[in-house]
């Protein structure tokens, strides 16, 4: 599934996933003891994060 960013993300002054841009991501559970659903993703110099679904910065499209 793709979501588009819809804020820049940072950490350290690098910005790691640019707002207007879509990246690839898949759902996964966020733990074992909680059902939420987070979102798998691959952003700018190749740093792999997962983000919490609803966390302001990604819509699916």
């Amino acid at each position: 599934m793709k979501y588009l960013c819809i804020k820049d993300w940072e950490m350290n002054g690098t910005i790691y996933f640019k707002k207007d841009k879509s990246y690839k991501g898949r759902e996964v559970k966020a733990s074992t003891d909680n059902q939420e659903k987070s979102v798998k993703m691959v952003g700018e110099n190749n740093l792999r994060i997962r983000f919490q679904k609803g966390s302001g910065y990604f819509i699916a499209i």
